[in-house]
């Protein structure tokens, strides 16, 4: 499997293509593409504390959860009280910050960045060792699943190695962002298995 999306070019209701499902995983939120030059796809969730939205593959798991890798160009809200995950996931309506599904996570959280995996019991996250803040630009991130650990890349440069709470299920590329009402956008995401 060797995905591509360039979140580009006219989409369906709510979704990039057909090939995504937009999910209000708690409260109301909303996505649809952004009409700027390179804008690509945004996603924002309810104003409430604990509302997600989300767009995924809704569980059409083609991505090995040994072998995989994801690279997205992604911008984040970075305020307080949001969260956003680039994800591979094996549950496209499980919460992406309780860790009940298997996931491998890119997170943005108040603008400080995590390596962030659950093994469908429990979940954990490293901080990159840069502690580099978003901004207000596009960056690009690469979560690498492999069989012995999780490495997570930003803008080209090895920030976490992580071993623990790693999922063990096969996942399905997610784009998530929790809480404050504030918006996550995407302009590419590349998915393939190694």
């Amino acid at each position: 499997q060797h995905f591509i999306e360039w979140f580009s070019g006219k989409g369906g209701t709510n979704k990039p293509n057909f090939m995504w499902v937009y999910t209000n995983v708690a409260g109301a939120g909303s996505g649809a593409m952004v009409d700027d030059i390179d804008g690509g796809f945004i996603l924002t969730s309810g104003g409430g504390a604990n509302y997600e939205a989300n767009i995924s593959f809704n569980n059409k798991r083609q991505f090995s959860h040994a072998g995989s890798v994801m690279i997205g160009v992604v911008k984040s809200a970075e305020v307080s009280g949001t969260d956003s995950f680039m994800s591979f996931s094996n549950d496209a309506t499980a919460a992406a910050y309780l860790g009940g599904d298997h996931t491998a996570s890119w997170e943005i959280e108040n603008g400080t960045q995590y390596c962030n995996t659950s093994d469908g019991t429990s979940v954990s996250r490293t901080a990159i060792g840069s502690a580099t803040a978003m901004g207000s630009a596009f960056r690009v991130g690469k979560v690498q699943c492999g069989s012995a650990d999780i490495k997570l890349t930003v803008d080209g440069v090895l920030e976490v190695t992580k071993t623990s709470n790693r999922p063990t299920e096969n996942m399905q590329p997610k784009l998530s962002v929790y809480g404050g009402g504030k918006p996550v956008s995407i302009r590419y995401m590349e998915c393939y298995n190694t």
